[in-house]
């Protein structure tokens, strides 16, 4: 559960994000970066190693809720579709 929490705070993060207060002054003779502007303590979060816990995590929770619910996979699908086509020349 750890992991749901690390991604949900992550979430919200990114989609209520506030502003850093930086109480920094530089001089510098060229215009910064935008990117570099950007960066926010977000980015420490989101790890190779972070990506990958999570993926795991999120998967066996999955498996978990298929199995307690009894249902399989296909059963959790709202919608597809199908179609065959015959090319001819």
């Amino acid at each position: 559960m750890e992991t749901i929490k690390r991604l949900k705070d992550l979430r919200d993060t990114l989609a209520h994000g506030k502003p850093e207060i930086v109480d920094e002054q530089k001089v510098v003779d060229v215009e910064p970066e935008v990117w570099d502007a950007l960066e926010s303590q977000w980015l420490e979060t989101v790890t190779p190693e972070f990506v990958d816990q999570s993926n795991e995590d999120t998967k066996a929770l999955w498996r978990t809720m298929l199995k307690c619910a009894g249902i399989g996979v296909h059963e959790t699908l709202t919608a597809g579709g199908h179609s065959l086509s015959k090319i001819t020349h």
